[in-house]
């Protein structure tokens, strides 16, 4: 289990929540555990070039080849992220890793954190800090708060176009649900009903997903709520209507009497067909909620940018 608590110490590291970020070595390194792994963040304060990056991928290829530890290394113009296997050794393994990045990064010739990221001018060591999504950068006072208004402005512009293709979500959300619903439901009659059914909501939210995109609907936190539940409706309609083919067909009724009698049909054989409806319909739930992680943060992180 990560624990640099002499480390952190012995660096002047803060915590925002579970990430703890400070200067080590003339960088601004930000450390995030999720999971299984340990993500690294070094903030480079000045855009890197294409030969410098070409550079730096090499040598942390050939890194990564010698430190099983290392799952991956992203090498972008503005960071570069490690991302480092949480196993029963990590204490002993990730700092060597860093020191080693970070020997990379000096003989690559990378800005080190005297230079402020966001205006290039010099920066005091005193200089606050802000925290954008899983990383912290350190910059002149009026260049974050500059960076918090603008992020701020775009997003409040985001949501009023949101707000304003209103009516085109809903038509190609409601479209969405009714085609997934409907193309699972026709699977489930000629297969097999748990399969299939956990798919509805995932295939409804995608689908919408996708449309919007393609004719360039902005996707706010409006048309998020309203995905997310017109595809819990897509579940219901697709459990109910695949449950129906499946009860009918292990009891060994008709379809109109699994319709007619539905729930005392659900309840007949120790609840042996009700059970598989509600862990049907509770897997579709999950699996719909899990694979759109990103957009539930959305839709409950106020600020991507703040002041740390």
């Amino acid at each position: 289990m990560l624990n640099l608590n002499k480390f952190y110490q012995d660096n002047n590291f803060k915590f925002d929540k579970k990430m703890a970020y400070g200067v080590y070595h003339m960088y601004l390194v930000s450390i995030l555990p999720t999971g299984n792994y340990i993500h690294v963040t070094i903030n480079f304060n000045k855009q890197i070039t294409r030969e410098q990056g070409a550079n730096i991928s090499l040598k942390m290829r050939e890194l990564k080849n010698s430190n099983r530890a290392l799952q991956n290394a992203i090498t972008t113009n503005i960071f570069q992220e490690l991302i480092i296997y949480n196993s029963a050794s990590i204490n002993e393994e990730l700092i060597p890793i860093l020191d080693k990045v970070i020997d990379i990064l000096n003989g690559s010739g990378v800005v080190t954190c005297d230079i402020c990221p966001l205006c290039g001018l010099n920066l005091p060591t005193d200089a606050p800090f802000a925290r954008i999504k899983n990383s912290a950068i350190q910059a002149h006072e009026n260049c974050i708060n500059q960076l918090i208004n603008s992020t701020n402005a775009m997003n409040n512009s985001l949501e009023k176009q949101s707000k304003k293709h209103l009516g085109k979500s809903i038509i190609f959300i409601v479209l969405s649900m009714l085609l997934a619903s409907s193309l699972i439901t026709l699977i489930i009659f000629f297969s097999k009903y748990l399969l299939f059914s956990i798919m509805t909501g995932f295939i409804s939210y995608f689908i919408a997903r996708i449309a919007m995109m393609r004719f360039r609907i902005p996707y706010g936190k409006v048309q998020i709520i309203i995905n997310l539940s017109f595809s819990l409706i897509a579940i219901i309609l697709s459990v109910f209507a695949g449950s129906i083919f499946y009860g009918a067909n292990y009891l060994d009724i008709t379809y109109s009497n699994m319709f007619l009698n539905y729930f005392s049909n659900l309840l007949s054989d120790n609840f042996f067909v009700g059970r598989n409806v509600i862990f049907s319909f509770l897997l579709s739930v999950a699996f719909l909620f899990v694979f759109n992680l990103n957009d539930l943060r959305k839709l409950i992180t106020k600020n991507l940018v703040y002041r740390l």
